[in-house]
């Protein structure tokens, strides 16, 4: 009984919506806002009734209300000088809405939706009204968490958008990006037609969604590392007269390939451990880099309580070697072709001369720890190595804060010896 009074419901807004559509004929203002208001009150009983579940979106489908609902709002749209009045501003956000409940859960709904109302939608999203724009992304999450058919090159065209809400704190269209990160081939397909600061955003979602302990796709987890090798290339050869990559991205891509190095059992991580470049570029730049902050490492060995520290920590280099020292290790634990290939590379004097005490990267005394003993674990040959290494004493560990000591059983214990200053 309830659903065959439903459908008549239905049937009777779908009657009245089709009348509204005179709104923009009608030259009579005070008529325009009664109608007007008229049709704000009919979404919100679409809005309702779709709230009740399938039963009742699947009727409201299966009507003209979507291409009713959809005219009105585009005539809206359409005419700049409406969008002046808050009337019709709440119309629009509240037919939105009525869109965000009509897909919710229904995969039919959501390919009628998006099959129908796609250019509608990348409208919507660019509007400057914040409130209808983030209704907008509410739909469009939801069209996308059940939807995995739709062309990515579709996709594609609405993601800057999206990307752009996001990072407006629009906390749907943040679940948006989430969502379609996790989708095999998404992220490696829309990066490069992305601007810098779009990127830089994306890399950042990235990197929060692995440091809690997602897994990336492992195609996007490659083109993080392809990217930050592409740019550690042109910094080897900066000095030749080629421009040098963005720090801000270079950074950026460091340390998200860094943390996503870091899940273990990942399929991600499990790639990058066998990309051997990404570990000989890792390497070379720690090199490159330690050696040129040597010259002036009392200026970036600051107190934590400097003046300068602030001023440190707006550079996009902030951590940077931190983070070299941090994906060395990643990329050696329990894995003895990377571990041989660092001793080969002569990495592990390198990542003991890191362990000083640096305010341009803060714990990277643990983190040279931790790579110490990733790449130690299991390889008798490091092993050797660490211990002549501690034979050797200052010479190898001069300034640093890191200390090898033997234990009980002749085994090398890596610690760090905590400031005094």
């Amino acid at each position: 009984m309830e659903s065959s009074e439903s459908c008549t419901d239905i049937s009777n807004l779908e009657t009245m919506l089709a009348k509204s559509l005179t709104l923009e004929d009608t030259p009579n203002p005070t008529t325009a806002e009664d109608i007007l208001t008229t049709i704000t009150n009919y979404f919100r009983e679409l809005r309702a009734v779709c709230a009740k579940g399938k039963v009742f979106q699947d009727a409201v489908a299966e009507s003209n209300i979507i291409k009713h609902s959809t005219e009105i709002i585009q005539k809206l749209l359409n005419d700049p000088r409406c969008l002046q009045y808050e009337r019709v501003l709440v119309c629009i956000r509240v037919g939105v809405q009525f869109f965000g409940n009509f897909v919710v859960d229904n995969d039919h709904t959501r390919s009628l939706m998006w099959n129908s109302n796609k250019s509608l939608l990348r409208e919507l999203l660019n509007l400057s009204d914040v409130r209808a724009a983030n209704f907008t992304a509410m739909v469009v999450y939801n069209i996308f968490k059940g939807n995995t058919a739709i062309p990515y090159t579709e996709v594609t065209h609405i993601f800057p958008m999206i990307l752009s809400l996001a990072a407006k704190e629009s906390e749907f269209a943040l679940f948006c990006v989430e969502h379609l990160i996790s989708w095999p081939g998404f992220v490696s397909q829309v990066y490069p037609v992305l601007g810098v600061g779009e990127r830089l955003f994306l890399l950042e979602v990235c990197r929060e969604l692995t440091s809690k302990g997602a897994h990336l796709p492992a195609d996007t987890a490659m083109l993080i590392a392809s990217e930050f090798k592409k740019k550690a290339d042109i910094i080897f050869v900066a000095h030749n007269g080629l421009p040098t990559p963005d720090p801000s991205e270079s950074a950026a891509l460091l340390e998200a390939v860094a943390t996503a190095s870091g899940i273990v059992g990942s399929e991600g991580a499990a790639k990058l451990q066998q990309d051997g470049a990404l570990l000989t570029s890792a390497v070379f730049l720690l090199r490159g880099i330690h050696a040129c902050m040597s010259v002036e490492d009392k200026l970036s060995a600051f107190d934590a309580r400097g003046e300068k520290v602030q001023e440190l920590r707006q550079s996009p280099m902030y951590g940077f070697k931190a983070q070299l020292v941090r994906l060395i290790g990643n990329l050696c634990y329990r894995n003895k072709i990377n571990q041989d290939k660092v001793r080969d590379m002569e990495g592990v004097p390198l990542l003991l001369n890191c362990s000083r005490l640096d305010a341009c990267n803060p714990f990277i005394t643990q983190w040279v720890v931790l790579a110490i003993r990733n790449i130690c674990e299991g390889n008798a040959e490091n092993q050797a190595l660490i211990a002549s290494l501690a034979q050797e004493g200052d010479q190898i560990l001069q300034g640093g804060a890191v200390r090898l000591n033997p234990d009980a059983n002749g085994a090398m214990r890596v610690s760090f010896v905590e400031s005094t200053d």
